[in-house]
């Protein structure tokens, strides 16, 4: 009980001491992608739920009695890199992930897979409407964060979450999403200001081939700070977002 309410405490940022044993999830505000949320996080620590389980068992009481029946069901494999693309051509399809990404030399492709129906059709619609399908967004950094160790966290995170470092891109009639490992890659924000920068990444797209995570760091003549984070929908969603700031925060 007194994991699973830190757990729901994090997912619903509620105080722990304010969560009861007899509170309901739903009640306090957990919705399908909060649901979401805690199941990710609870099989993080070894504990079984499903979104079903939650929304029978929504007090924390009951739901912790029913978690401690539960086991968690899914099977733990290893994929080897390359291994979902046809055999015969992974020599060819690696060429092209190459030469359609423009790679640095530094640049390795860690793994290459063939992209969901979803991520294939957000970027198709992404090449008709140049800019669409991203976010941008600005964080001020507080004055007492230590920025170059901020930075050090942000690249380590990069390194760890694969998603921020996938490229989409058509090869022999379907979509490839390659993922790339090489040295982190800041935006240029020399004698930038933050409504400069900011102005700029208005005008920044992300086709077929390039980089759909882009990141920079600005500093303002009065000296605040801030993180820019730009990165496309067909390699993030609103609890990928969460779980790379978390990330994020544990490495700082």
């Amino acid at each position: 009980e007194l994991v699973l309410r830190e757990l729901w405490s994090r997912v619903l940022n509620i105080e722990p001491q304010d969560i009861s044993m007899k509170d309901s999830f739903l009640s306090l505000g957990g919705d399908s992608i909060i649901t979401i949320e805690l199941v990710a996080l609870a099989e993080k620590y070894g504990i079984g739920l499903t979104a079903a389980t939650i929304v029978r068992n929504p007090v924390l009481m009951k739901m912790a009695t029913v978690a401690a029946l539960d086991e968690i069901n899914h099977a733990a494999y290893d994929v080897e890199p390359l291994s979902l693309l046809p055999q015969a051509e992974v020599d060819i399809i690696l060429e092209e992930i190459n030469a359609k990404c423009e790679l640095a030399n530094d640049d390795i492709i860690r793994d290459a897979f063939p992209c969901t129906a979803l991520q294939a059709g957000i970027m198709a619609l992404a090449e008709k409407q140049p800019g669409s399908y991203m976010t941008r967004q600005i964080y001020e950094l507080p004055s007492h964060v230590d920025i170059p160790r901020f930075k050090s966290a942000w690249e380590k995170t990069v390194e760890r979450c694969d998603n921020l470092r996938t490229r989409l891109l058509p090869v022999n009639g379907q979509t490839i999403q390659a993922v790339i490992e090489g040295t982190a890659t800041w935006e240029d924000t020399a004698d930038e200001t933050m409504d400069s920068f900011a102005s700029k990444a208005k005008n920044i797209t992300m086709t077929y081939g390039s980089r759909l995570c882009r990141y920079a760091l600005v500093r303002n003549a009065d000296g605040k700070s801030y993180f820019v984070w730009i990165i496309h929908h067909a390699i993030f969603d609103g609890l990928s977002a969460r779980l790379t700031l978390d990330i994020l925060h544990q490495l700082y």
